[in-house]
C-alpha cells in the first residue's frame, strides 16, 4: 500500500469515527478545534480539515470568532473556498432563524421583559454595529411588526425622527418598544441612549403612542430602561 493510500484510509477512518461519536454522544465535550474540524467535513469532503481548523481558530481567536467572521474575511484563508465560507456564515444565520421560530411559536407577552429580550436577542447575532428596532404593538400590546429604523450609533444626533414616526403610523401602532444592541458587550444605557429615548418619548406622546420600554441587548444580556426607571408609564 502506498503512503498516499494509507493516509487517505486513515483520514476516512478518522472522519467516520468522529461522525459516529457525534451521533452517539454529541459534541458537548469536544475541544473547539475538533468541532470546527467536524463542521468542515461537510464543506471539504476529500481533505484533512484538522490543520485548517487549528489555523482558523488561531487566526480568529475561538470557534465563535470563526463563526462570526465575514464571508470576505473567510475567503482570504488558503484552502477555504466559496462553499465552506458560505457554510460557516450560514451557521449563525441558521441559529438566529431557529431561535426566532421558537419564540414566535409562543404567545409573546410584552409585559414580560425577559421574553421580549429573548425574542429580540437572535436578531443581533453576528451584527457588529448598532441597530435600532421599533416593535409596533396594537392597543392590546400584540405585536404588529418589528422593523429596523436605524443602522449606526443610536444617539440624539443621528436618529431619523421622521422615519420612526412614519414607521409607527404606517403600522397603526398604539404602543411601541424600542430595542437596540451594544456591540461593545455592555448593556447599560449610555448618556446618548437616555437622551435619545426621552426625545422619542416626547415625539410619540405628540401622536398618542406610548413607549413601553427601550431594551438594550449586549451578547446574551439585556437592560430595560423601563426597569431602570428612565421610562415612566
Amino acid at each position: 500500500m502506498t503512503e498516499d493510500k494509507k493516509d487517505k484510509g486513515l483520514h476516512v477512518g478518522h472522519r467516520e469515527r468522529l461522525k459516529k461519536q457525534a451521533v452517539l454522544h454529541g459534541i458537548d465535550n469536544w475541544p473547539e478545534h475538533q468541532v470546527l474540524e467536524y463542521l468542515l467535513f461537510f464543506g471539504i469532503p476529500q481533505r484533512d480539515t484538522n490543520e485548517l481548523a487549528h489555523k482558523l481558530i488561531n487566526k480568529y481567536g475561538s470557534i465563535i470568532g470563526v463563526l462570526e467572521a465575514s464571508y470576505d474575511s473567510l475567503k482570504e484563508n488558503k484552502g477555504l473556498g466559496d462553499n465552506v465560507a458560505n457554510l460557516i456564515t450560514l451557521i449563525p444565520k441558521l441559529f438566529k432563524y431557529i431561535e426566532n421560530i421558537k419564540v414566535n411559536k409562543k404567545h409573546l407577552n410584552f409585559s414580560n421583559i425577559s421574553q421580549v429580550a429573548q425574542y429580540m436577542t437572535p436578531k443581533f447575532y453576528n451584527v457588529s454595529h448598532e441597530v435600532l428596532y421599533v416593535l409596533s404593538l396594537d392597543n392590546k400590546q400584540k405585536l404588529i411588526s418589528s422593523d429596523i429604523v436605524l443602522n449606526g450609533v443610536v444617539n440624539r444626533v443621528n436618529i431619523d425622527q421622521r422615519k420612526i414616526v412614519e414607521n409607527v403610523i404606517s403600522n397603526n401602532a398604539s404602543n411601541i418598544v424600542l430595542c437596540h444592541n451594544h456591540p461593545s458587550g455592555i448593556s447599560l444605557p449610555s448618556h446618548d441612549d437616555i437622551v435619545a429615548t426621552k426625545k422619542i418619548i416626547e415625539i410619540m406622546n405628540e401622536i398618542g403612542v406610548t413607549v413601553l420600554d427601550h431594551i438594550i441587548i449586549a451578547d446574551n444580556e439585556y437592560c430595560s430602561m423601563m426597569e431602570m426607571e428612565y421610562i415612566n408609564n
